[in-house]
């Protein structure tokens, strides 16, 4: 459930800043490179006016450091809500998580195909009337 509410709050994120981000330049405040395996890292970015506010980033990049201007998109009714543009966004951070909900449909859709395709009982079917030989081994009238 945790994975599905954030997947599906990315996912907004996502699609948010898609329709009505604009880019402006942020300078990184600090910087948390968490070297784990898997992890991304966590950026606090200074968003310059009208915004003036700081938000949090998450991003692959392990080169940045406070001080550094990045170019940033943001959503102007929800500054908080932003994204780096050298990461790939719109299509590398907003692609995979639109194609999520339509390949689970699909995998849905194929799987419910192949549990109940077709429905037991279900034999030939015949277009026309069929003809009845009759049978030489019974006797004729």
């Amino acid at each position: 459930m945790w994975a599905a509410v954030n997947a599906g709050t990315a996912t907004w994120d996502a699609a948010v800043l898609l329709a009505r981000g604009e880019s402006v330049p942020a300078t990184v405040v600090a910087a948390d490179h968490d070297s784990r395996l898997g992890r991304m890292d966590d950026l606090v970015v200074a968003l310059p006016a009208p915004y003036d506010v700081r938000t949090e980033v998450a991003t692959p990049r392990e080169d940045l450091e406070p001080g550094d201007v990045v170019a940033t998109v943001v959503d102007p009714d929800a500054p908080a809500r932003a994204a780096l543009v050298d990461d790939g966004w719109p299509w590398r951070t907003t692609l995979p998580l639109l194609l999520v909900p339509v390949l689970a449909l699909a995998g849905l859709f194929a799987l419910g195909l192949a549990a109940f395709g077709r429905s037991p009982g279900t034999g030939r079917e015949t277009t026309g009337q069929e003809t009845t030989e009759p049978d030489p081994t019974e006797p004729g009238p």
